[in-house]
């Protein structure tokens, strides 16, 4: 279940997407990483979700990491606030592993930029922020770009993927049996504003 603007949206479609506003995308969003360390950008480690995610009972849930003694293997996790503060087991929730509470967010998001009810939505916000690089973009165009974005997520940076999320995601609740996951209500109008700029300037260039 997707959640936008306070509705549930559910459905997708199969986007239609040339080679060449998947490379135009691609070079938008792998190269928008300004300013960060080289170790931080390739980053195994990046906590997609830190300052995003909370427990059910309202406490934000933290990263932490656990090394096996005498390998190289690290196991992520994120973990209520109230369990370390108070007492184990106060939010109800065991320590959730990492890797697949982020694939499960990732899975909502990439249902969100192919949902064709939320393109409409999207559309109308993009029509409000009246940027003049989207002044061109049309509901179909819309939907393309959104879908260019799901596209291209594996091979960004860890570190541009959870700038993208802090973007599209307003928060991620996380409960014994399901995950909500809602959006920022010009999230994703902001994203498709940034990949449009980039395509106008790869135009030009």
């Amino acid at each position: 279940m997707i959640y936008f603007k306070g509705e549930k949206f559910r459905g997708e479609h199969t986007a239609i997407i040339t080679q060449e506003m998947w490379e135009k995308t691609q070079a938008k969003l792998s190269s928008s990483t300004r300013g960060s360390k080289k170790e931080q950008r390739h980053s195994k480690h990046t906590a997609l979700l830190k300052g995003l995610i909370y427990s059910s009972d309202g406490s934000a849930m933290t990263p932490v990491g656990k090394a096996v003694p005498g390998t190289n293997k690290h196991y992520r996790y994120y973990r209520a606030v109230s369990d370390q503060k108070i007492k184990a087991g106060t939010s109800g929730l065991p320590m959730m592993p990492a890797h697949e509470v982020e694939k499960a967010v990732m899975e909502h998001v990439r249902m969100i930029l192919r949902s064709t009810d939320i393109t409409t939505e999207v559309f109308k916000a993009i029509r409000v922020l009246n940027n003049p690089n989207t002044q061109d973009l049309d509901e179909y165009k819309t939907s393309n770009l959104m879908a260019n974005v799901d596209k291209v997520w594996d091979s960004l940076y860890p570190l541009e993927q959870h700038r993208i999320l802090h973007l599209l995601l307003k928060k991620v609740v996380i409960y014994p049996e399901r995950i909500d996951v809602s959006l920022h209500p010009s999230g994703v109008a902001n994203l498709v504003i940034e990949v449009a700029q980039k395509e106008l300037e790869l135009q030009e260039a």
